[in-house]
This record gives C-alpha cells, structure tokens and sequence, in this order.
C-alpha cells in the first residue's frame, strides 16, 4: 500500500527516505484556498464573500462583518460584497458603516435596489427564500433603495 505524503510523492520508493516528513504547520502541509486562490490572489475575495453571506444566513453577524470586511478590503471593486456589508452592519446595528457601505456599493452600481435583488433569487426553497428574508431585512435597515 502506498504511503500518503503531503507534499511528497505518494510512493515510498520515489521519495528521499532521509528527507522528515513535513508536519502540519510546514509549508508543504498547509491548505491552499479552492481555484490556487491565494491571500490577495484572485478570487479570494469571493471566498471571504461567500462565507460572510452564509454567516448571515446562519446568524453569525459579527463572523460575516469579519469575512465581509476582508472580502471589500481584498476588492474593492465588487458591489455586492458592498451590499452584504451594509446589510450586515445594519443587522448589528453599526448604522454608520451600513451608511458607508450602502454608498460604496451603489457608487459601484447605482440602480441597485433591494426589488432588483430579490428578483435575482436562485431558489424557490422556502428555507433559502426564508434567510434571503433576513438580508432584504438588513438592506432596506442599511438604506438601500427599494426600487
């Protein structure tokens, strides 16, 4: 049976038997985030984004504040994590921020309204249509225009 080595070549045979293992914590053994995204690579921005939307979803504000954070400080060019900002700060009543993110996100995209976003919905889950509820909820808090 082959030996599983991260960072190494799975067959024994072709790797050095001098060389130590690399343990956790070596950089050989650390994850890499899906897409070779890496920290200011390209796409990392939409995983912080990502996870901040589930966190909402699941009610973690202050967790989805962090990754949201980090997800327009990565890109600031992306409107939507913008928005998901602003519904989040306005959840966890941080008006000034939900202020300042509203602003950014429709500078970015000026005929965004929470009508247009709702009609963009991907499910008809009433679980999904149910948490969605939750960040129409922050969005219209956060002064989005409803349209």
């Amino acid at each position: 049976m082959a030996e599983t080595v991260i960072g190494s070549p799975a067959s024994p045979s072709l790797r050095d038997p001098e060389s130590p293992r690399p343990r956790c914590g070596s950089r050989s053994c650390r994850r890499k985030p899906p897409g070779g995204a890496r920290a200011g690579g390209q796409g990392l921005d939409r995983w912080y984004a990502l996870l901040g939307i589930a966190d909402i979803f699941l009610g973690r504000l202050g967790s989805a504040l962090h990754r949201l954070r980090k997800s327009v400080e990565i890109n600031p060019n992306v409107a939507m994590a913008h928005f998901f900002l602003a519904a989040a700060s306005a959840l966890s009543d941080r008006a000034a921020e939900a202020c300042e993110a509203r602003k950014a996100g429709l500078k970015l995209d000026p005929n965004f309204t929470v009508a247009r976003f709702r009609n963009e919905r991907r499910s008809e889950k009433p679980t999904f249509l149910a948490q969605r509820e939750r960040i129409y909820e922050g969005l219209s808090l956060a002064g989005v225009p409803e349209g």
